[in-house]
């Protein structure tokens, strides 16, 4: 039987728990504002007594986010070789690529604290990568290991918010 990165494994289940903790609270927010906005459209009736489902719904929009998110790492070195190589072709599109990097660094530095939280999700899904291909895991296999452990964390993420945090205030 194979060796398993326990540490690594660890410390990406700890990440993704703690962002479905971080979510709790928005999804509770984003209920709420789309609710107001259903009010302010005057098509509130009927929707008030949803508010669960529409809960269940940014949940599952969540989950299936972390799940494309966990997905899209699976494979770092392709996605950056695409993302470095292609762009500087021809003068046209390396000057359309850095009027769109330019305008992703002006995004992300306004929207600073979602992209840390993206940036550790990353940092942990490449960590456990790393430490599997070490021990020599399947591409398949690492792919499925992430995947389904970063669900599982996330939901027990959600839920223990749910659970334990209604009346916390998080950060």
């Amino acid at each position: 039987m194979k060796k398993f990165p326990w540490l690594s494994w660890t410390i990406f289940l700890m990440v993704y728990a703690s962002f479905g903790w971080l979510m709790g609270p928005e999804q509770s927010f984003l209920s709420v504002f789309i609710l107001s906005q259903l009010k302010l459209w005057r098509l509130e009736q009927g929707f008030e007594q949803h508010r669960y489902n529409i809960e269940i719904f940014l949940a599952i929009v969540e989950t299936l986010g972390i799940f494309v998110i966990t997905v899209f790492l699976a494979d770092t070195l392709k996605i950056i070789k695409i993302v470095f190589r292609k762009p500087f072709s021809s003068n046209l599109l390396t000057f359309i690529y850095i009027l769109l990097w330019s305008s992703l660094v002006s995004v992300v530095l306004t929207w600073f604290s979602y992209f840390t939280r993206f940036f550790i999700l990353i940092a942990a899904a490449i960590l456990l990568r790393i430490d599997l291909q070490r021990f020599n895991f399947k591409h398949s296999h690492i792919t499925w290991i992430s995947c389904i452990s970063g669900l599982f964390a996330f939901i027990v993420g959600i839920v223990a918010f749910h659970i334990w945090g209604i009346n916390v205030k998080t950060i």
